[in-house]
């Protein structure tokens, strides 16, 4: 008789997902995820203007919420916004939590926030 291998069950959205390498110093998080599409004017020939595709994934610290954008043409990079005022001490923490769930889930390499100069830079790098 074969034997069959038990796989884990894969993370279900919406609710709580295990993260590996998981340091538990912050609150496991619940993650959502959503794909978007913002497009510009269409034209006559029909084709947009501008065209961003994405998947946004939200993550919920007891609270503490972030979002993480993935662009379709550029899968590499993930940028990350608290969504909330100022910045709270388990910051740095929940950044590691969300990029080691962004590492398993979607193969990200980088994970970019927002500069005090206002754009993105990246502040977390996995080797490929």
């Amino acid at each position: 008789m074969p034997v069959v291998e038990a796989r884990p069950p894969r993370p279900v959205f919406g609710s709580r997902t295990r993260i590996s390498g998981y340091s538990h110093r912050v609150a496991e998080p619940v993650v959502t995820k959503e794909y978007r599409e913002d497009l510009g004017e269409r034209d006559a020939d029909g084709f947009y203007d501008y065209a961003y595709r994405y998947w946004v994934y939200w993550f919920d610290f007891d609270g503490r919420r972030y979002r993480a954008r993935i662009y379709t043409d550029d899968q590499t990079d993930a940028s990350v916004m608290h969504i909330g005022s100022g910045r709270a001490a388990t910051y740095d923490d929940d950044l590691r939590a969300i990029a080691a769930y962004l590492r398993n889930e979607a193969q990200i390499r980088t994970v970019s926030t927002l500069s005090p100069a206002g754009g993105f830079e990246p502040v977390i790098t996995f080797d490929s």
